[in-house]
């Protein structure tokens, strides 16, 4: 019965205290950058899974991480070009 209160405590903490934190993300940053930080979930499970349980990244891998990448640049320069008030800046 211990076990199974400690695992619903921290779940809920953890849970509470990421949800706290991305509401803050969004209060800072907005809802569009906000939402663009779910695209580094992947990125960031692959890189860990090679380094710590030693799997073997392929191309196609490399070819989906260097796409999330590019276009989360792309967001931001389109982000960027808004924010400074540029035309085109969509």
């Amino acid at each position: 019965m211990q076990q199974t209160i400690a695992v619903i405590v921290l779940g809920t903490v953890q849970a509470g205290i990421v949800y706290m934190l991305y509401y803050i993300l969004i209060n800072r940053t907005g809802a569009t950058f906000a939402s663009l930080t779910n695209y580094l979930v992947p990125l960031f499970g692959v890189i860990l899974g090679t380094v710590f349980l030693d799997e073997h990244l392929k191309w196609s891998d490399i070819a989906a991480l260097l796409l999330i990448l590019i276009s989360l640049g792309v967001n931001e320069i389109k982000g960027w070009g808004k924010e400074v008030g540029l035309k085109g800046g969509c």
